[in-house]
Order: structure tokens, then C-alpha cells, then sequence
């Protein structure tokens, strides 16, 4: 399995029911997510620099009106433009 779209179909597939550990499961869906936001940032440093990096305007902290998108990425910072959260 890879941590991309599915993830977590393939979670419930290969560790779903009475023989697993609901726990565990728990813990798997949210590494994807864990995961993405560690390396996003590395990734996007690949990408041609008029380039919006994927993790921007995904959730609050990356927000395109945000304090992170102005110190790190301040060409897609949108002052008063309100995120799409």
C-alpha cells in the first residue's frame, strides 16, 4: 500500500473486522496525514518557485491569508482573501 489516495480503503481492507485492532487503524489513517504535512514542505522546495507548494490553503495554518504562507511563501500571500476552510 502506498500513502496516497486509498490509504485508508486499504487500511480497513488489510486490517478491518474482529481480527485487528481498531487502535491501530486509528493510528495508520492519521500517518498519511502526518506524513504529507512533514514532507510537503521538502517536496515543494522541488517545484518551480511560481508553483503553489499542495499543502498551501489545505488547512488553517497554511491558509493563503496566514502568517506560514507570508513568512514562507510570501508570492501566494493574500491578505484579507480568506482561505477556502
Amino acid at each position: 500500500c502506498s500513502m496516497t489516495s486509498g490509504w485508508r480503503k486499504a487500511v480497513q481492507a488489510n486490517l478491518g473486522g474482529v481480527a485487528s485492532c481498531t487502535h491501530l487503524r486509528e493510528l495508520l489513517n492519521n500517518m498519511a496525514t502526518a506524513a504529507f504535512q512533514t514532507l510537503a514542505k521538502a517536496l515543494s522546495e522541488t517545484l518551480p518557485t511560481d508553483k503553489v507548494p499542495p499543502y498551501v490553503d489545505q488547512c488553517i495554518g497554511w491558509g493563503v491569508d496566514g502568517e506560514g504562507v507570508r513568512v514562507h511563501h510570501p508570492q501566494f500571500y493574500k491578505p484579507g482573501l480568506p482561505s477556502k476552510r
